[in-house]
């Protein structure tokens, strides 16, 4: 993997640790929204590992809980983690 793509990681992890972070802290009430789109936390298998683990990500898309998660990496040519943990373990 190159460095660049190391580098990204690192920092999509980061954030990731950050916002849940500040979510805890606040009791929800800071970064529960992004816009009009409301943060979800997904909890997936690791396809690996089989830990559990768990990512914050936005729904564009919500109704009636129904929710439509993009699985982006942030513009990313590559698929992110808990994408391919889902595949390989479908059950959230």
């Amino acid at each position: 993997m190159a460095l660049n793509e190391s580098l990204k990681d690192l920092q999509m992890k980061g954030m990731n640790a950050l916002h849940k972070t500040v979510l805890k802290l606040s009791g929800g009430r800071v970064l529960n929204s992004f816009g009009a789109m409301p943060v979800v936390e997904l909890h997936t298998i690791g396809r690996s590992s089989g830990k559990r683990r768990s990512t914050m990500l936005t729904a564009p898309i919500h109704d009636d809980g129904t929710y439509v998660l993009v699985a982006s990496k942030g513009g990313d040519d590559r698929d992110p983690d808990w994408f391919r943990n889902l595949l390989a373990n479908p059950q959230i």
